[in-house]
């Protein structure tokens, strides 16, 4: 069974998403199964999508942008 997580912020570089992708990365190194939803938009959005391809992390970080109600996840 996967991990999931959800973070839910404005992307940001003060909010640190770049970090959970590198967080990300390592649990992924390490053989952890997991899927992890960042819910929200902002500045960031073309950097950290372009890490999650450079990092090989498609498969696991989703941007969900802007919702209304992120509990579903």
């Amino acid at each position: 069974m996967d991990i999931v997580l959800c973070t839910c912020g404005r992307l940001a570089p003060v909010k640190g998403f770049d970090l959970a992708i590198e967080a990300a990365r390592i649990l992924r190194e390490n053989n952890i199964s997991f899927k992890w939803y960042f819910v929200g938009d902002g500045p960031e959005r073309e950097k950290l999508e372009r890490m999650i391809v450079e990092n090989t992390l498609t498969n696991n970080i989703e941007i969900t942008g802007m919702l209304d109600n992120p509990y579903p996840y």
